[in-house]
């Protein structure tokens, strides 16, 4: 096996195993971050790619967060962006930690200059945060999503910012 099946199992294992979240999340919590990730493998050993995905979100109830991204990709020396509605399910919202669940659907789209590639794609992930402070947090997201023509995996690191008034 090699290292990144490594590193990608042992990112699943710890999610699973800490379980427990925090009163961040919450009714009327504003959701301000992101997570990134660098692809390297056969296919991109000449042309990498890095992918950064900014978000805000809202949450509607006390574990429900629906919100935007602004997906960025860049490879071969081109940028693509788009624009895609996601929503977050966390559980067990009691200490410094959450683990969670992610869906995103299909209407991202990557422009640049020269052509469109149009992303009708589903995206589902489970995620584990982090609580550094009151507003802060750090996670992990392994996501997959599907085309209808092709599956690709993807383990993302990021932070995010819960803005509430209960926090100041």
């Amino acid at each position: 096996m090699n290292a990144m099946k490594k590193f990608v199992l042992a990112g699943i294992l710890l999610m699973l195993i800490t379980l427990n979240g925090f009163s961040q999340i919450e009714k009327h919590t504003l959701l301000l971050g992101g997570n990134a990730s660098l692809n390297f493998n056969d296919a991109y050993m000449d042309n990498p790619v890095f992918y950064a995905n900014p978000n805000t979100g809202l949450f509607l109830t006390d574990r429900l967060c629906l919100g935007v991204s602004l997906p960025l990709l860049y490879t071969s020396g081109d940028l693509y962006w788009g624009l895609s509605p996601f929503g977050r399910y966390y559980f067990n919202p009691k200490g410094s930690r959450s683990l969670y669940l992610s869906a995103s659907v299909g209407i991202t789209s990557f422009l640049n200059a020269d052509h469109t590639i149009l992303g009708r794609a589903l995206t589902l992930g489970i995620g584990h945060v982090w609580l550094l402070n009151k507003s802060v947090g750090f996670e992990t997201e392994f996501q997959g999503s599907t085309d209808r023509h092709d599956l690709q995996a993807a383990l993302f690191f990021g932070f995010q910012i819960y803005f509430n008034k209960s926090n100041e």
